[in-house]
């Protein structure tokens, strides 16, 4: 008989000495066995033994079934034999063919092809106890998970824009914001909500500014397709239930972005999603309008036709197949100056938007001064909370002496509502007047774009040009060669003719 013995780890988390702790009682075991440690095979493993195929485990008893003598197989314990029954079928397969002995150390137990029932119930009974305990495990992680998720606290490797760590003292991992990375993925999100930006052109403007992963790993287009899909940017984290329910619930992390804008962000990629239907030879030429005019008679989407590899006509397709009148071919300059007159009318001067700029810096202080406000009164909330819950447990650890289970009962109750109340003034707390801060931001860019559009129109190139007449204006609709069009709000009201100057005070009528 030839000896072979097992020694065997999950994975690299566990350290080398589970791995020698087995060998040597093996090997000593071999010894009293009459076996040379010469001529004994030893396996040493890192592998599960319920996850995955198990191949170095399957490459053992493809040796033994080769072996032309009979194998005592030594292991320490069955658990590091097998986890599952899945095993046993193979094992006792060969073991009645009389080629396998196995050797099980801890159980004080040897299985070969003589063995009688008990033997073979106390193996089975062994496999089922190692595999109780993995569904244990797995249930312990996943009560964990579900735990961490009903607590608001982070289930998985913080999102590039926040960084893991762990505080020294008690050892307690949290999330926190990279300063060095959070208004890009900021920038990620407005840019893409604007819809005027594909996934493609996300990635070449951020990816080299984002600098890879927390991991050293390079940023990927898909990669910016999570990102704006993962609603934890938005104080949202999501819990995939065992049964395929999927629970999303707010996370006690700041957040980055709102809802609002998150949300945005899903309508504008459900939306650009069709554009993949356009025809490839359209979607790489190099037109200014693509996309955005459609015909007035008609409604179809206005196509392009390159004349002399340079000439631009826009025309409507449906006139070609004769189901349309609008049979006009109009040049693309023609389209081009009126489309620069139309961010003319909203250009507004350097008197206007400096009263602009003051108002918004005098409504930013007057907020500073409101949110110190409201936030100490939240605090003072918050603080109150948490002694009522002190006193609450306090009354808890009295009532469970006394074996008083109605008083245990109402105190839990009241205890998980305070506990309910405290996280509601937290959230507050974290995001008080967050929008005002964005609506001041927000109505500078818009002033500020109304500033400098049509100076930007004129120098950018064909896709930048898109780009601002789609966030500036839509439902632009082509009759012969006259262009008809929407502002979009607020541009519709930061008209050139509505400016007014009153005793050298620039205001905007509204």
């Amino acid at each position: 008989m030839r000896a072979i013995t097992l020694a065997r780890k999950s994975s690299n988390l566990q350290g080398e000495d589970t791995i020698a702790a087995q060998s040597s009682k093996t090997r000593e075991y071999c010894q009293k066995k009459g076996f040379s440690l010469a001529e004994v095979d030893e396996y040493l493993l890192t592998e599960s033994s319920t996850k995955g195929n198990r191949d170095k485990f399957n490459d053992i008893i493809s040796e033994i079934r080769r072996s032309k003598e009979k194998i005592v197989f030594v292991v320490e314990t069955i658990d590091r034999l097998q986890r599952s029954f899945k095993e046993t079928i193979e094992l006792d397969e060969i073991r009645k063919e009389g080629k396998l002995e196995l050797h099980f150390l801890r159980e004080n137990l040897i299985i070969n092809e003589y063995s009688n029932s008990a033997d073979l119930l106390r193996w089975d009974m062994g496999v089922m106890f190692a595999r109780s305990y993995v569904l244990q495990l797995s249930d312990n992680v996943k009560r964990s998970i579900k735990q961490r998720f009903d607590e608001g606290r982070i289930l998985n490797k913080a999102p590039i824009g926040y960084k893991n760590v762990t505080d020294e003292k008690t050892s307690k991992k949290s999330v926190i914001i990279d300063d060095e990375r959070v208004e890009i993925i900021k920038h990620v999100f407005e840019d893409y909500a604007t819809g005027n930006y594909s996934l493609a052109e996300i990635e070449k403007k951020y990816k080299d500014i984002l600098k890879g992963t927390e991991d050293g790993k390079p940023i990927r287009r898909n990669y910016f397709h999570t990102i704006l899909q993962n609603p934890f940017y938005a104080g949202l984290q999501i819990y995939k239930h065992p049964a395929g329910k999927v629970e999303l619930k707010q996370h006690i992390y700041p957040s980055l972005i709102s809802i609002e804008l998150f949300k945005q962000c899903q309508y504008v990629m459900k939306k650009i999603n069709s554009y993949h239907d356009t025809p490839k030879k359209y979607k790489s030429k190099p037109f200014a309008f693509r996309g955005l005019i459609k015909c007035a008679s008609c409604g179809a989407t206005m196509s392009v036709d390159i004349k002399k590899g340079k000439y631009y006509y826009i025309f409507c397709n449906n006139a070609k197949k004769g189901k349309c009148d609008n049979k006009e071919y109009v040049k693309q300059e023609i389209v081009l100056e009126q489309m620069s007159d139309i961010l003319k009318d909203i250009e507004i001067s350097n008197t206007v938007f400096e009263e602009i700029r003051k108002f918004l810096e005098n409504r930013r202080n007057q907020n500073i001064k409101d949110r110190n406000a409201e936030v100490g009164k939240l605090r003072r909330e918050y603080n109150k909370k948490e002694l009522e819950i002190d006193k609450l447990m306090t009354s808890l650890t009295a009532a469970q002496s006394k074996n008083s289970t109605f008083a245990v009962n109402a105190i839990i109750d009241n205890v998980e509502k305070k506990q309910k109340e405290k996280e509601k003034l937290n959230y507050k707390l974290q995001n008080c007047n967050e929008n005002d801060d964005k609506i001041n931001l927000s109505i500078a860019t818009v002033f500020k774009l109304a500033k400098e559009a049509h100076q930007l129109f004129e120098i950018s190139n064909c896709e930048q040009k898109r780009q601002i007449l789609n966030f500036v204006c839509s439902n632009f609709k082509m009759k012969e060669k006259h262009i008809d069009f929407i502002y979009k709000k607020p541009f519709d009201m930061i008209k050139k003719v509505e400016n007014v100057v009153v005793n050298s005070e620039t205001r905007i009528r509204t």
